[in-house]
């Protein structure tokens, strides 16, 4: 995939990066999840996107 701006590349991250499926599959056991995507060109890595997210259930 060609992304010709770094606005385009954040903006990919962030859909690439929606963890509904993610926090969906986890047990309510309140372990940290961490997500990563990372964006290369020729030259070598141009950004890097983390998320961290933790489902805990209460009752």
């Amino acid at each position: 995939m060609v992304l010709s701006t770094l606005d385009t590349v954040q903006d990919e991250a962030a859909r690439a990066l929606a963890a509904r499926d993610e926090v969906r599959a986890t047990d309510g056991n309140g372990l940290t999840r961490d997500l990563a995507i990372e964006f290369r060109d020729d030259n070598g890595a141009v950004m890097r996107v983390k998320f961290t997210f933790q489902v805990e259930r209460l009752q």
